[in-house]
């Protein structure tokens, strides 16, 4: 049986033997591979399932009857291959493959949430990693209560343009705190179906790059959490209109850096954005400002901050971060 201690008088989450009993019953590593191992192309071989005229268009829905949403893309920013590693150790267990982004939110939807007898329609869309989700061209005959996507490192949240006080207690509510505004992911391509999104965590660290790797107790502490937010929200219809602070349709852009999938990959690999804040080389048709009096969490360390160790939005790197993550971050960028 397992068994759950109570953290943050808000939350409950796995013990240690609890997330072992969790991986154990859930982790099927050789579906995972499957996946992570899966060229592009084999996802849309079989005409009945796909849509879009052009092949930047396409792509797979999976209609199951549900008034929740999930979605991943197919793409990545690396091709993938048979590149795979399983490392287990005393504290936390590891995944490596340059692929996990975002395989693993297409495994999540089609091999793990069943498990836990959760029911979602199913989106998996292309072109992502260019900023140009092929999501933007799904237009279902229904509505939606609310949206999401497994595509995030770590395990707080983000949620783009639908961020805003409400979502941020519910989630807390579960024990998913340090909720922020993010950068760019499939969801923030569908604000026109005007309900909310929130893109979870995978426990993802290395995105992009061949040393990628998820660690599995993250990613299961924010699929237990996903349960509870999913058990106590999945009727609560979450209705979202475009707010004056935001621009009309959030967009995230990779084009300062080249643009291109193929060149993204190898840029992201051997560059640094720039860190002058006066220098408009790096984004394109970025955030103007984030939504006033909004309160925003560090993406990093979850923080809410303090009078000393203050959050802000800071746009040469896109993100929301507390004074003191800030440091360490221009710290690394200037060390590389």
């Amino acid at each position: 049986m397992i068994k759950f201690v109570r953290i943050a008088r808000v939350t409950m989450t796995p013990t240690t033997n609890a997330f072992d009993s969790l991986e154990k019953q859930y982790l099927d590593v050789k579906k995972l591979k499957y996946h992570l191992a899966q060229p592009l192309e084999n996802y849309f071989k079989t005409p009945s399932v796909v849509n879009g005229n052009k092949k930047c268009e396409r792509y797979i829905y999976q209609d199951n009857q549900s008034n929740i949403l999930g979605v991943a893309h197919l793409d990545t920013v690396i091709p993938v291959s048979k590149s795979f590693a399983y490392y287990a150790t005393p504290d936390d267990n590891y995944v490596y493959s340059s692929a996990l982004d975002d395989r693993i939110g297409v495994y999540t939807l089609l091999d793990i949430l069943p498990k836990f007898n959760i029911t979602v329609d199913i989106l998996l869309t292309d072109n992502e990693e260019t900023c140009m989700s092929s999501a933007k061209f799904f237009h279902p005959s229904k509505k939606y209560n609310w949206i999401f996507s497994f595509d995030r490192m770590g395990v707080p949240p983000v949620c783009y343009q639908y961020l805003d006080t409400t979502l941020i207690n519910r989630l807390a509510s579960v024990g998913l705190l340090g909720a922020s505004v993010g950068a760019y992911s499939d969801i923030a391509d569908l604000d026109f179906l005007r309900v909310q999104g929130i893109n979870f965590g995978t426990g993802l660290h290395n995105g992009h790059s061949h040393l990628c790797y998820i660690s599995v107790k993250e990613y299961f502490t924010s699929v237990f959490l996903f349960t509870k937010f999913y058990e106590k929200f999945k009727n609560c219809k979450m209705k979202w209109k475009p707010e004056k602070h935001w621009k009309k349709k959030y967009k995230y852009s990779w084009a300062g850096w080249g643009g291109g999938e193929e060149d993204y990959s190898v840029r992201f690999l051997t560059q640094t954005p720039p860190l002058s804040e006066n220098d408009p080389s790096c984004y394109t048709d970025e955030i103007n400002d984030v939504p006033a009096n909004s309160p925003l969490a560090c993406q990093d360390c979850g923080d809410y901050g303090t009078a000393d160790n203050p959050v802000a939005y800071y746009r040469q790197f896109d993100s929301v971060l507390c004074a003191d993550c800030l440091t360490i971050w221009t710290d690394e960028f200037n060390s590389k």
